[in-house]
């Protein structure tokens, strides 16, 4: 049931962490540098996939979940920031898969922690002075970082050469890494609002929304997540750089 298979992605980060550090280069010249902390809850929707076989049924439910993140943003003009963050995602899952065809069935049932770092990447655009309304894309990809199960996995078996089926059990006890991509990436959408207390210090609220790979395996029945996110933080500027004078 594993999911770790090798994914041909890290090319591409690396093309996106690159890009994202050369296109940094003329906002540090002479823009404004926040950083910040932002915690919020997460809502997460898994979607199946309907040419899946149909010996296959998944039913996840996620719950408890949140993040929290350090941001870094360069301000290169009042409409114009590229920023980077690092959240710490934790989720709360439980778990049924139900896989089956002719020569048997398996059926795992469990409860699942697990918390993920994720890369989020992105050019931000705003709108308005001590208010500001802001938008923001980019990818973003996450690595496991610890997990945790409990429950059991059943199955099974029928052969010509028995004269009973075989059956067994097994208790999830632990890591049981096996159910979890170390890897995942995708897209990450938000919009927010920022105001500003004083020169230093702005504080902000934002929704935001994530589309992107599975973090548990169900043998191919979903084959992708949405993450919803409602967050609020802070930001302190920690360097003020005088902008080009307007002619």
């Amino acid at each position: 049931m594993s999911l770790n298979k090798p994914i041909p992605m890290k090319r591409f980060a690396g093309k996106i962490f690159f890009g994202f550090l050369f296109l940094n280069v003329a906002a540090i010249s002479f823009g404004q540098t926040y950083l910040g902390l932002t915690t919020g809850y997460v809502i997460t929707t898994p979607h199946a996939s309907f040419s899946s076989s149909p010996y296959i049924f998944g039913d996840l439910n996620y719950h408890n979940s949140f993040y929290i993140s350090a941001d870094y943003r360069e301000e290169y003009h009042k409409q114009l920031s590229l920023g980077a963050s690092v959240l710490y995602t934790f989720q709360n899952t439980d778990y049924h898969v139900r896989s089956g065809g002719h020569g048997g069935s398996s059926t795992t049932d469990g409860l699942f922690s697990y918390g993920y770092l994720d890369f989020y990447f992105y050019p931000e655009f705003s709108y308005g002075e001590k208010a500001q309304f802001y938008f923001n894309f980019g990818p973003y990809f996450g690595f496991l970082l610890h997990s945790n199960a409990s429950g059991t996995q059943s199955w099974i078996q029928y052969s010509l050469d028995s004269i009973g089926p075989k059956k067994g059990t097994k208790e999830l006890d632990g890591r049981e890494n096996e159910y979890l991509n170390f890897l995942t990436f995708g897209l990450k959408i938000g919009i927010g609002v920022r105001y500003a207390l004083n020169d230093k210090i702005n504080l902000h609220a934002d929704f935001s929304n994530r589309i992107g790979s599975m973090d548990l395996s169900t043998e191919g029945y979903f084959k992708y997540l949405t993450n919803i996110f409602f967050a609020i933080g802070v930001e302190i500027k920690i360097k003020h750089k005088e902008r080009p004078a307007k002619e």
